[in-house]
């Protein structure tokens, strides 16, 4: 009797055979019911996904074409690299973080020495200038041609400008941690950069000539911080810790320097600002109000932004100074110049007469009277003139020696011109010192030439 499998359909004429000859599998018995059979069902082949057509390449300038591959950034601590995407944000400004640390406490021995603890990163800071001045040539001729300062130059100057913060922060007693030359070690002070990106080259070629403004400014507040520096150890030795408000003012003047520096050297496009504050001052490196502990931008209160002023105040006043000095001191050179020509006039203009045509024992006396007289008057005119000059201060002892030589000079022909005869004439002659007095007169106009000759 003939069976039919449940599978596939297929007919066999053997009632007992068990395995289906069509499909090949397990057919149910003739006599088993329906519902005690195991239901299975045909599991379709998966179909293959379809294929799709290539993606056209993108255009020149998006990856993976004109960006190469990031670096790590160079500094601990930072966001992504270089700021907030992979490909750079030059418009990002560049901060730096501080920890604070100081402002509760600071170790007055570090202090008391700190200027001889920076030493060696002096000395190794000056020969990772000269690298780095290098490096910002190439960077500028680079940035030229291509609008951008390459990967590998960036991150140098990247982490020499870290390390030239650390070390200026642990100079200003910022920190008392011994700056560390590695970018990789966590430090409580951070320099935040945005990365290479695209560059104006217009603002680059005229880089340094866009940067004066802020250079005169960086000028000004820098030598009021220096001038004030000193004052600021004492305060920090004697209390033991920096006071917020200096803490902050020298922070957010180091922030500025910083920037500065990084704009006039092509690792960002933004113009340095921010001297009085931020919008965002407190904030921690991820831009979130920072806790009491970690390095965060400075807070510029009333209190920091006082003291900046003074500092621009002193600044200014120390930039004033050696010019006002260097007019002064030019103007007395020139005073000197002119006092020196007018004293070698009125010397070579003097005549004085001859007592050797008196010979003659007839008109002798009445000669040598008469030759004293006009000789007295020459000396008086030339000390009239001597006190028509004006001297500069710094010759007032030599003056003071002409003056006393000419009048001794003078009161010899004066005397002279008195006698009322021969006998007292002879007596006269006897008494003075007139080829003394004479070479007194002349050292003296001379040493007077000599210093205004050395002072013009």
């Amino acid at each position: 009797m003939s069976q039919t499998c449940q599978h596939c359909g297929a007919t066999s004429e053997d009632d007992a055979r068990v395995m289906c000859p069509s499909c090949g599998r397990r057919m149910r018995p003739r006599d088993a019911a329906p519902s005690d059979a195991v239901r299975s069902e045909a599991v379709p082949e998966p179909s293959p996904p379809p294929t799709q057509p290539p993606a056209a390449p993108p255009p020149y300038g998006i990856p993976p074409y004109g960006v190469p591959p990031m670096p790590p950034p160079p500094w601990a601590g930072g966001p992504m690299p270089y700021g907030v995407s992979p490909y750079g944000s030059p418009n990002v400004r560049p901060a730096v973080f501080f920890d604070r640390t100081v402002t509760q406490r600071s170790a007055r021995l570090t202090v008391a020495f700190r200027l001889v603890l920076a030493l060696p990163h002096f000395v190794l800071l000056a020969f990772y200038t000269v690298g780095a001045a290098v490096a910002v040539i190439a960077a500028w001729f680079a940035a030229l041609f291509i609008a951008r300062v390459p990967v590998g130059l960036y991150d140098f100057l990247g982490r020499y400008f870290a390390y030239y913060a650390r070390v200026t922060g642990y100079t200003a007693m910022l920190t008392d941690r011994w700056p560390t030359l590695s970018n990789d070690d966590p430090y409580p002070i951070v320099l935040r950069l945005p990365g290479p990106g695209r560059l104006n080259r217009a603002a680059v070629f005229f880089r340094y000539i866009l940067a004066i403004p802020a250079s005169i400014v960086l000028s000004v507040v820098g030598v009021g911080a220096e001038i004030l520096a000193v004052v600021t150890w004492f305060v920090v030795l004697i209390a033991g810790r920096m006071p917020a408000p200096l803490f902050d003012a020298y922070a957010s003047t180091i922030r500025y320097y910083m920037r500065a520096q990084v704009y006039v050297n092509l690792l960002t496009s933004t113009y340095p600002a921010g001297l009085f504050g931020d919008p965002d001052d407190g904030m921690d490196a991820v831009g979130a109000a920072a806790a009491s502990e970690g390095p965060r931008t400075p807070v510029v209160e009333s209190g920091a932004r006082r003291l900046i002023v003074v500092f621009i105040v002193v600044g200014a006043l120390g930039n004033i100074a050696p010019t006002v000095a260097g007019v002064v001191s030019g103007s007395s050179r020139i005073n000197a110049a002119i006092a020196s020509s007018e004293l070698s006039d009125a010397y070579h203009a003097l005549d004085f007469g001859s007592f050797t045509a008196c010979n003659t024992p007839a008109t002798s006396f009445t000669c040598y009277v008469e030759t004293a007289r006009q000789d007295a008057q020459v000396v008086a005119s030339f000390q009239d003139s001597i006190g028509r000059i004006t001297f500069p201060a710094d010759v007032h002892d030599e003056v003071v020696k002409l003056n006393a030589a000419v009048q001794e000079f003078r009161n010899d022909f004066v005397a002279l011109a008195g006698a009322k005869d021969r006998n007292e004439l002879r007596t006269i002659l006897a008494t003075l010192d007139l080829q003394g007095d004479s070479h007194a007169f002349d050292s003296a106009v001379s040493e007077l030439g000599q210093r205004l000759d050395s002072e013009s």
